[in-house]
């Protein structure tokens, strides 16, 4: 069985970390947190407590599922025909539309790829819908290497741990991602004219030899107004920071490409909504309700995690010369991050 997964780049040095600027991202898992956590402004708290997967998981905040991804060519059983190639391929559709699945057979091997939170949905099924179709051994290094890969989100069954007590399978896969992560030279990071982050912080490699991949970016500094335009790309997945959770007393915002009077106009018009933000909140009014007043402009940070046409489709909608230049330029630095700057890459 082959194996695909998101290679998470570490981060070396960022302030959202606090005093200890050496944590890195060492499996999967940890990008799944760490978007988590920027929905809460609690990246200080970032792989202090083990069970905060699972308290995501119980309350189905599952967006952050998504950010993870891997991908698997499993050998199919030798009595299997064509035939049974074409319904599984249609069961799968209907059940788990999220996970994608190639056909091989002539090679006697089918393909599936999908984000972390549609292999989840399949787990909570025991993989009784795929698990006829492959061989015992396949089955087992894929169980494994999802565990290896999300510990929190893909917990050993029992029975497995019996089967497979000196865990051989998962010690392999273990040391090849840990030489994967060794090879990684720090985490990609731009800034932006407006002193907005870009941050690239894993890639696959091409799935099945094509152009396709998965990556996943943050974005810090950025205005509401870019992010509004960000998440009409649906075919993203995405977890932003919440206004109903975090504090926006004295927010910080990002300056429109205006003249300089209308500007000033916009700076007024801000100080005003801090002032009445911050008496709403002192009054006790919550965080969800004051929120209603805070402008496009004010600040946010957000994850980004999709497959290739997801990501071509908003470089080639967002590096248009008529996009808005604050999320033009956002999209310029993804599109160079992604692949060469004439695109070749995003075809």
């Amino acid at each position: 069985m082959e194996k695909l997964y998101t290679i998470t780049q570490p981060i070396l040095s960022d302030p959202l970390i606090g005093s200890n600027p050496r944590k890195l991202f060492h499996i999967p898992q940890d990008v799944l947190e760490w978007g988590g956590r920027i929905c809460y402004r609690s990246t200080p708290k970032f792989r202090t407590s083990p069970d905060f997967i699972q308290k995501i998981i119980s309350v189905k905040h599952l967006d952050v599922l998504e950010h993870g991804y891997a991908g698997f060519l499993m050998n199919v059983e030798e009595e299997y025909g064509i035939d049974s190639y074409y319904y599984f391929y249609h069961q799968m559709n209907q059940k788990y539309p999220y996970l994608r699945v190639d056909l091989h057979p002539a090679a006697k091997k089918i393909g599936i790829y999908g984000n972390f939170r549609s292999w989840h949905q399949l787990y909570e099924n025991d993989f009784t819908q795929i698990w006829g179709m492959f061989g015992q051994k396949d089955m087992q290094e894929l169980i494994l290497t999802l565990s290896n890969l999300a510990p929190n989100v893909f917990p050993v069954p029992s029975w497995l741990v019996s089967q497979n007590e000196n865990n051989s399978i998962g010690g392999e896969i273990r040391r090849e991602h840990a030489m994967q992560m060794a090879n990684q030279r720090g985490f990609n990071c731009r800034v932006t004219s407006s002193g907005a982050n870009v941050m690239l912080l894993g890639k696959t490699n091409s799935i099945n030899g094509t152009n396709r991949y998965h990556a996943t970016f943050q974005f810090n500094g950025i205005s509401r107004a870019l992010s509004h335009q960000l998440v009409r790309h649906r075919v993203l997945s995405f977890s932003q920071e919440s206004q109903r959770y975090v504090d926006g007393t004295n927010f910080q915002y990002v300056l429109p490409h205006v003249d300089n009077e209308s500007r000033e106009d916009i700076k007024e018009t801000i100080n005003f909504i801090n002032e009445k933000y911050r008496n709403m909140r002192n009054r006790k009014v919550k965080k969800e309700d004051a929120r209603c007043i805070l402008p496009n402009a004010a600040v946010t940070q957000i994850v980004v995690s999709g497959e290739e046409f997801g990501w071509r489709h908003f470089i080639e909608q967002r590096t248009a010369s008529d996009a808005q230049p604050e999320i033009r330029e956002v999209a310029l630095i993804v599109q160079d991050m992604l692949g060469d700057k004439n695109g070749s890459n995003l075809s």
